[in-house]
């Protein structure tokens, strides 16, 4: 009895591949984080209740006042996202309000918010001649970013399993 193993050549092509995918996994690095970014960034923007304030558009890619940078190459990437919004920190994270009494009227100062609603269901409305005053010491806040956590870890392990399976297909 004789066997015979022969190589067909595939492992010529690995071996040609892997030489060249040091380029191509710099780039397919980039594109990982600025997806993810920009899903973060969608995540975040979902779980804010006004759609088309400036808040809002802080959190869209190239908006007024939006945090978004990438850094890629030599084997990491970083995406950095947010917003510059004078106010989106206080939204995050909620705020103190002032508990000192006003010198001219003589009582403690309430924070009024335009807009309308009914129950417990409110929307922020800059326009609007309604609306409502807080009067609480604290107002809590949204905790935007931290709801949108676990949405953009998926996002970021569906498209890091799509851009290895794609670097994958280019390279073998």
């Amino acid at each position: 009895m004789i066997i015979k193993i022969e190589l067909d050549g595939g492992l010529d092509k690995f071996i040609s591949g892997a030489n060249s995918a040091a380029t191509a996994v710099d780039s397919m690095e980039e594109r990982i984080v600025r997806q993810a970014g920009i899903a973060g960034l969608e995540n975040v923007a979902a779980n804010i209740h006004s759609r088309s304030g400036r808040l809002a558009q802080s959190y869209t890619v190239g908006g007024n006042e939006n945090i978004f940078d990438v850094q890629a190459g030599g084997g990491s990437a970083s995406v950095r996202y947010g917003s510059n919004c004078p106010y989106a920190v206080p939204a995050e994270e909620g705020y103190n309000q002032s508990n000192r009494v006003s010198k001219s009227t003589g009582r403690k100062p309430s924070l009024w918010v335009p807009g309308s609603g009914s129950g417990s269901n409110f929307s922020y409305n800059p326009g609007a001649k309604t609306g409502m005053k807080l009067s609480g010491r604290f107002v809590p806040g949204q905790h935007m970013f931290e709801k949108s956590l676990p949405d953009t870890k998926e996002d970021l392990r569906k498209i890091t399993k799509s851009e290895v399976e794609r670097l994958f297909r280019a390279l073998f």
